[in-house]
């Protein structure tokens, strides 16, 4: 394998990488939401806005992750084509 199609392979599994977490962060904020709707069903929302501001920190905390590693994947894709690879 040369080191441009090397470099290429790299910045595909830290893509699926990222993908793989995204995937693991939305499971949670599918049991948050799960649990908000099992409290307001059967416990009267007593946690409704703990487990929302959970939720939130768990979204937010994502969005700011996937904007680095976008950002990232993006400047060595950049990088790779700049170099004389095809991206």
């Amino acid at each position: 394998m040369t080191e441009a199609s090397s470099t290429t392979v790299t910045i595909a599994y830290a893509a699926l990488d990222q993908l793989r977490g995204t995937r693991e962060s939305i499971g949670w904020l599918t049991a948050l939401m799960k649990a908000i709707r099992a409290d307001v069903e059967h416990g009267k929302g007593s946690n409704v806005v703990a487990l929302a501001s959970l939720g939130q920190y768990v979204g937010l905390d994502c969005v700011s992750l996937l904007d680095d590693r976008t950002a990232d994947l993006q400047q060595r894709l950049d990088a790779r084509e700049a170099a004389g690879g095809e991206a």
